[in-house]
C-alpha cells in the first residue's frame, strides 16, 4: 500500500518536511512558499561556502525559526513550544530525500522480516508533483 502511494506520489506524512504543507484533497505535499524560502536560502548558504555553524548564527541572529513543535501533556493537553535551528537540524534538513524531488519506501523485493531502519532495503521513487527546487 505504501509503495503503491509512493510511486504515485501519495503520502500521508505526520508532519510534512519544513518547506512543504500536506493537502489533504489532493493527497500529497505542497510547497508551503514561507518556509520554502528559509529551505533555498539554507541549501544556497551552504553551496556558497558557508558552514553549518555559521548559518545556525545568522538563522537565530535574524529571528528566523522553524516550526514550533507540539507536546502532549500528562493532561492529555497539547503544548506548542517554539524551536530552534541546530546543526543537527539542519544537517538532517538537507539529508532529506523529498529535497532531490523523491520519496522512499521499502522495496518490494525485500524479505519481509528485514528491519524497516534498514535502508539497504529501500528504494526511491521519483516524485516530480512536488519536488522543492532552488530558484535563483
Amino acid at each position: 500500500m505504501v509503495r503503491g502511494r509512493a510511486k504515485r506520489g501519495d503520502c500521508n506524512p505526520s508532519s510534512p518536511p519544513f518547506g512543504y504543507s500536506y493537502d489533504k484533497n489532493l493527497k500529497i505535499l505542497v510547497i508551503n512558499e514561507d518556509e520554502a524560502k528559509i529551505v533555498r536560502y539554507i541549501f544556497q548558504y551552504l553551496a556558497d561556502g558557508g558552514t553549518l555553524a555559521k548559518l545556525v548564527r545568522e538563522l537565530r541572529e535574524n529571528c528566523i525559526l522553524p516550526r514550533p513543535s507540539s507536546h502532549t501533556l500528562p493532561n492529555g493537553e497539547i503544548e506548542i513550544r517554539p524551536n530552534y535551528w541546530r546543526v543537527d537540524k539542519i544537517r538532517s534538513l538537507i539529508g532529506r530525500a523529498v529535497y532531490r524531488g523523491v520519496v522512499r519506501a521499502r522495496n518490494p523485493e525485500a524479505p519481509r522480516d528485514a528491519s524497516p531502519k534498514d535502508t539497504s532495503t529501500w528504494v526511491e521513487y521519483a516524485v516530480f508533483r512536488m519536488p522543492m527546487k532552488m530558484q535563483r
